[in-house]
């Protein structure tokens, strides 16, 4: 068998925020993006708790210039996973 084929690169950020519990919410990002992070994490967010009506936007709070964002969710179910992705 052929080896598997390398990995895509990593993105060019330099400067990435890790994620942190009860550290990386949005007053944080802003001012890690202010004194040079160019990616960051969310907190991380469980997909049952983002998934249920009108949680979505409070968990994942967004702003113009908190970009780019990786939202970080949590869970056990790989379909509810994938629809908290797709709703992020």
């Amino acid at each position: 068998r052929a080896p598997p084929p390398p990995p895509p690169p990593l993105p060019p950020h330099s400067f990435v925020l890790a994620p942190m519990v009860g550290g990386s919410e949005l007053p944080f990002r802003l001012l890690a993006r202010r004194y040079g992070a160019e990616l960051c994490y969310t907190p991380m967010i469980c997909c049952e708790a983002f998934l249920q009506p009108g949680a979505g936007v409070t968990l994942l709070e967004r702003h113009p210039e908190d970009c780019p964002l990786v939202a970080h969710f949590s869970g056990n179910e790989p379909q509810k996973l994938l629809d908290a992705a797709r709703a992020a």
